[in-house]
């Protein structure tokens, strides 16, 4: 019998899906070849470290593998291509054979953003999860304490009404006489509802991973209360981040038009981005 899935996994696996989404058009490639798969290549780069790019029968590709041997500047010297449909196997020299594009300058450990991708899925799956108890918790703010099964069982199927979206009072028997406002206790949740605090948290942890990719993180309502020294921190902090990014996919596409006379180019998605909420810089 298969696991059942518990909801934070359920939230972790849709928040990874779209992070890995926005991910793959952080950055528009222009001028490849019909023969390179855009979403093979971004994949290979993000989730992968690299990608290769080099000639099989006659046609320019692009393909995962591993990398051996150094230089005296410990950099790798040869690929070796690992995917089952490409045979025989494939091992080029690099910089002659084949053209690597690192997803980070660290071209002695390839780095992936698998890591980043899970740290930030796990925290928007908390947030989720957390609104999701907090709107259920909204409806009913008080545990009530009943005096047999009986009662229980009546009110476990009235709590199940509340939770489909009824509202209701909680009265009980006073003598004759008493005020009619202290016979009812009307189910308040004010204290429970903390939604706009999560939505805050989504909107901050959002902002942080892009961030940590180089993109503007400062949010239009907060433009006008931000002095100047953060912003210019803001921006240097992201110059430095948006070229750990950009610089090895130019150096790339550079190396690839070099060596096999191609027009590739690559820019960041301006639009992606701002559709997503965060703005670039102008």
């Amino acid at each position: 019998m298969a696991k059942k899935e518990r909801p934070i996994e359920k939230y972790y696996s849709v928040n990874r899906r779209f992070l890995k989404n926005v991910l793959r058009n952080l950055v528009i490639w222009e001028g490849l070849p019909d023969t390179i798969d855009e979403r093979a290549l971004n994949d290979y780069i993000l989730f992968g470290g690299f990608a290769a790019g080099f000639y099989y029968k006659g046609e320019l590709i692009v393909a995962e593998g591993s990398l051996a041997g150094i230089d005296h500047y410990y950099r790798p010297v040869w690929y070796t291509c690992s995917n089952a449909k490409i045979t025989p196997v494939q091992r080029r020299r690099i910089g002659t054979g084949c053209c690597i594009c690192y997803n980070t300058p660290n071209y002695q450990f390839p780095e992936n953003f698998q890591n980043l991708v899970d740290i930030y899925a796990w925290r928007l799956a908390d947030i989720s999860l957390s609104e999701e108890v907090s709107i259920r918790n909204s409806r009913a703010a008080y545990v009530p304490l009943v005096k047999d099964e009986k009662e229980a069982l009546r009110f476990s199927r009235l709590m199940t009404e509340v939770y489909e979206g009824d509202s209701f009072a909680i009265g009980y028997k006073l003598p004759i006489g008493t005020n009619a406002k202290d016979v009812f206790l009307p189910m308040s949740a004010r204290e429970n509802l903390v939604v706009d605090l999560l939505s805050d948290a989504r909107r901050c942890t959002l902002a942080d991973f892009f961030s940590s990719l180089g993109v503007k993180t400062i949010s239009v309502d907060k433009k006008e209360r931000t002095n100047l020294l953060e912003m210019e921190s803001d921006s240097q902090q992201r110059k430095i981040t948006s070229d750990i990014i950009m610089k090895p996919r130019e150096r790339w596409a550079k190396e690839m038009n070099e060596r096999f006379g191609t027009n590739i180019s690559v820019r960041f998605n301006e639009e992606e981005v701002k559709e997503n909420g965060i703005l670039l810089e102008n």
